[in-house]
């Protein structure tokens, strides 16, 4: 099962939804008032 999760990270589709939630995560941290990060 692990080197199925594995496998799967390696499929266009979940690679799609990982770039989705990074981009997600990144847009969560534009918006937080971090000086440093801008």
């Amino acid at each position: 099962m692990i080197k199925r999760v594995a496998y799967g990270y390696r499929n266009s589709h979940n690679s799609r939804t990982r770039i989705y939630l990074i981009q997600g995560l990144i847009f969560q941290v534009k918006q937080k008032p971090v000086k440093h990060f801008a």
